[in-house]
């Protein structure tokens, strides 16, 4: 292989490792939208506590053209949920909880909720 290859090689397996990897948080952190941004609904309509997350939740719109993707965490009930901006969470199709100090990851309400969810 020569250099040339080489180097492009090693540029392009960077590029899919950096587009690989999970999300703990159950949202994309925002990713440009191409097209998508007209059917999505902006993410301070949908997420708001004590509303229901719709069904056909696909994602929304952060601002501009930023999207934050719906990346499902699952319960064990098999039911999916998301999560939005590290405060905001709820079961698809149920009513959307927040965390009061703003980091669902610290919530003990939020880790009671994804295990019986």
């Amino acid at each position: 292989m020569t250099s040339r290859n080489w180097l492009l090689a090693v540029v392009l397996s960077t590029s899919v490792l950096a587009g690989c990897g999970g999300d703990d948080s159950g949202e994309d952190s925002g990713q440009e939208a191409s097209g998508a941004v007209e059917s999505l609904p902006g993410c301070d309509e949908v997420w708001v506590a004590g509303e229901i997350l719709p069904e056909d939740y696909d994602g929304c719109v952060i601002e501009g053209n930023e999207i934050a993707v719906f990346s499902p965490g699952e319960c064990p009930s098999g039911d999916q949920y998301a999560t939005y901006d590290d405060t905001f969470y709820a079961v698809v199709g149920d009513a959307i909880d927040e965390s009061p100090s703003g980091d669902i990851f610290s919530d003990p309400k939020f880790q009671k909720f994804t295990e019986s969810c």
